[in-house]
Order: C-alpha cells, then sequence, then structure tokens
C-alpha cells in the first residue's frame, strides 16, 4: 500500500459522499451530506495523517520481520493496476449513494429499510439488521463483493493496516514460545466471523515466516453463506497468482469453510484444539449476551497452549484522546457499539479460562492475544 492509495481512497471516499449529496440533495447546504461533506474536508489532515501513521506502522513491522511482504504489494497483483481499481471503484459509487441515503433518512428522523432479505432460524435476530446501512446486509454476493472496497474507502485505506495487528501479535507469540511452533504437522487454525477472507489470506501468506509452520490447516466459519463464498474466491486467486508469480511452490494449505454461529460451534470438536482461534471486527456488532458466548466459543476450541486473537475497534481508553468521540459510530447503524466500547473483553476471555498475552494498537483497530494454560 503506497502514500498515492491513501490518497486514492480519501478521493474516493469524498467523491462518494458528493455524488450523494448530488443525488439525494441536489444543492442544500444545510443538509446531513452537505454537513458530513463539510467534516470530511475539515478534518481531512487529520485522517490522512491517521492512515499514514497505520502505513508507517506496518512498514515497520515488515522490516522487523513480523510478517511477509504483502503479496498483494506486488506491481503484478490486480490490486496493483488501474483497471482493478476502476473495476472495484464504480460498483462502491452506486452503493455508496444508496447507503448515504440510508444514513441520510435516519438522521433526518425517518426510519429507513434496515432488516435484510433473508429470514431463517438459522440466523439470531440481531443478524437480520444491515450493519453500515449497506444494501443486504451480509446476505448477498453484491454485499460480499463490495465490502473490501467500501471499509478501505471508510477508513482512507487503513483498514489492511489496522488488521495486520493480529499478524504482529502471532509473530510475537511464535518469537517468544518457540517450543510450541507445531512444525511438521500442519497448523490448526480457526477464524469465527471470516467475512470475505481478506485477513485469513494474509495470514496464509505469512504463517511460514510468522510461526515456522510448512502447511495450515485453515477453518473459515461464518454466517452468510454469500460472504463464504467471496472468501473461497479470495483464496482461490491467491493460489493462483502464486502459481503464475512465485518460483516457490504455493503454501500447503487445507481450507475448511463453515456456515455456522460463533455462539455455538458445537460441530467444531477436536481432541487437540485450535493453535490459533481468531476473531476479527465482530464483537462490536454482537450484544453482550453474544460477546459472552463467543468469547467461550474461542476459549473452548483453543488448545492448551494456544493462542486466541481477538482484533476489533478501539474501546473508551485505548486512546483517550477520542474517548468522547468514538461513540459517534453508533449513527452508522452500529446498535450495540454504545455498549461494546464499555466491554470488558479481557474480562470475557479470563472466565473461560484464559489468560492475557498481549496488547496491539493501530490507528483505531485494537487486537488482544490469550494463552490457554
Amino acid at each position: 500500500m503506497t502514500s498515492s492509495s491513501i490518497v486514492r481512497y480519501a478521493v474516493q471516499g469524498l467523491a462518494s459522499i458528493a455524488l450523494a449529496r448530488l443525488v439525494i440533495d441536489g444543492s442544500s447546504s444545510d443538509s446531513y451530506l452537505s454537513k458530513m461533506q463539510g467534516g470530511f474536508n475539515n478534518q481531512g489532515l487529520s485522517l490522512l495523517g491517521e492512515a499514514a501513521h497505520a502505513a508507517l506502522q506496518e512498514y515497520e513491522e515488515i522490516e522487523a520481520g513480523k510478517y511477509s511482504f504483502p503479496f498483494n504489494y506486488d506491481i503484478r497483483h490486480p490490486d496493483q493496476r488501474i483497471s482493478g481499481s476502476l473495476s472495484r471503484a464504480l460498483p462502491y459509487f452506486g452503493e455508496a449513494v444508496s447507503t448515504l441515503r440510508r444514513r441520510s433518512q435516519s438522521a433526518a428522523g425517518s426510519e429507513p429499510e434496515i432488516e435484510t432479505w433473508l429470514k431463517g432460524d438459522a440466523y439470531p435476530s440481531y443478524y437480520g439488521n444491515s450493519f453500515h446501512y449497506q444494501s443486504d446486509g451480509w446476505m448477498s454476493s453484491s454485499s460480499a463483493n463490495i465490502y473490501e472496497t467500501s471499509t478501505q474507502t471508510l477508513f482512507l485505506g487503513r483498514q489492511d493496516f489496522m488488521q495486520k495487528t493480529a499478524l504482529s501479535s502471532i509473530s510475537s507469540f511464535y518469537d517468544k514460545n518457540k517450543s510450541t511452533s507445531p512444525s511438521p504437522r500442519p497448523l490448526k487454525v480457526l477464524e469465527i466471523g471470516c467475512g470475505t477472507g481478506r485477513f485469513s489470506v494474509y495470514l496464509r501468506d505469512s504463517v511460514n515466516s510468522m510461526t515456522g509452520a510448512d502447511s495450515l490447516d485453515l477453518t473459515l466459519v461464518d454466517l452468510s453463506p454469500f460472504y463464504l463464498q467471496k472468501a473461497r474466491k479470495n483464496h482461490r486467486d491467491y493460489e493462483s497468482f502464486k502459481r503464475r508469480t512465485s518460483r516457490k511452490s504455493v503454501p500447503d494449505a487445507k481450507v475448511t469453510y463453515v456456515q455456522g454461529n460463533g455462539e455455538e460451534l458445537d460441530s467444531l470438536t477436536s481432541e487437540e484444539g485450535y493453535d490459533i482461534v481468531i476473531c476479527m471486527y465482530m464483537f462490536h456488532e454482537l450484544p453482550p449476551s453474544a460477546r459472552a458466548n463467543v468469547a467461550k466459543s474461542m476459549s473452548r476450541l483453543t488448545k492448551e497452549g494456544g493462542l486466541a486473537v481477538f482484533t476489533d475497534s478501539i474501546q473508551k481508553g485505548d486512546r483517550p484522546v477520542l474517548d468522547d468521540s468514538i461513540g459517534a459510530f453508533k449513527s452508522f447503524n452500529e446498535p450495540f457499539y454504545d455498549t461494546y466500547i464499555e466491554e470488558d473483553v479481557g474480562a470475557l476471555f479470563e472466565e473461560n479460562g484464559m489468560e492475557r498475552e498481549e496488547k496491539w494498537l493501530s490507528s483505531v483497530t485494537k487486537t488482544l492475544t490469550f494463552t490457554k494454560k
């Protein structure tokens, strides 16, 4: 990720607000979107500074050998082509207008449609909410296909930088616990709430440099079949790219995709458990009782001596300068965010026999790790 990419996401974000304002509000200077655009203009330098600092942190962690140079930074990768950027940007603008229309309606006191179209006993009631006001919530292929571009734009290109704190935490754990390296057997990793699988591809690409393992047994769990489908595509695209461009063989990996609820996961039983259990950006979208249940699942499925990795939004106290403002994220149709930022996440894991390990911060993301003794 280069500085030009950060600027591109900033321009893309500002353009999407301007387009939505033109389509929805016309020339009104008093509208919600007008004020939003003004806020973006006023805070632009600060936000770009956040993105630049997150990029520098990633660079330093790569230089320190925490994880491999990201495969998609290769100039031959589609992410680095103008055609690839345009193919992702065009659908994003359409979705941005729809999303911002719902946010504008909510700000004006009306009630936009926020329930997803697909219902069923397999889905808890809170899952039917269209978080972030995104079209179809988690329940369509179009949502899954646009998600990565949407989040990267929302955070001005910081999303990838921030989530890689989880890679740094895994690398740190194995640096300190050389004897826990699972080689020669495959490293068993479980990700609960895997989404589009973007993080797990980064993990797969760096697993040897981080842990010493030569092979990976990866289980990806999500409630959305559409996001699991996108995760499978991301892993297949990674394999194809590595075969075309690398002189080395593609890292040996078995990837299993499971549609399941992280609160239960009774079907995932293992005598030994998993070496690493990961959950990213999910707790802030769960009601308190569900958070406790997912922490219990993660603890149960982590093997003795293994690592549980929690990555999500910062909470109050993590960056005190932001304490008065982070609660505003609830207005992005995040109904449980206000309770999340007050939650003692560490206690949820400690109640299930886990011990606190490390804490990592990058911009507005934090990673906590826990070990099972």
